[in-house]
């Protein structure tokens, strides 16, 4: 397959940033997509779009998933420091 007619796939998961994305081996009759290294897994697709931009838009999206990370823990380092009574050990005095 030539490098522009490459496709890539969103579809739905449970963890933030809630899509997962991969470039498509197969797309079925029914809508359904194979993705290259999930072998054995199919997945309804929510978008399709060429390889390129699906890089691209998948790239944004793992810096957000970064940045989401740094932020989180900066906020439960900070609740520590306000709060650190609620977080010692129960052997601690």
């Amino acid at each position: 397959m030539k490098e522009k007619d490459k496709k890539f796939a969103f579809w739905k998961y449970d963890l933030f940033p809630y899509i997962l994305g991969g470039e498509i081996k197969l797309i079925k009759d029914n809508g359904w997509v194979e993705i290259k290294g999930y072998d054995g897994f199919c997945f309804r697709q929510i978008k399709i779009v060429s390889l390129k931009e699906g890089l691209e838009i998948y790239n944004k999206l793992e810096e957000l998933k970064n940045k989401r990370q740094d932020m989180l823990e900066l906020f439960d380092e900070k609740l520590r420091l306000q709060f650190p009574y609620f977080f010692k050990h129960s052997d601690e005095k």
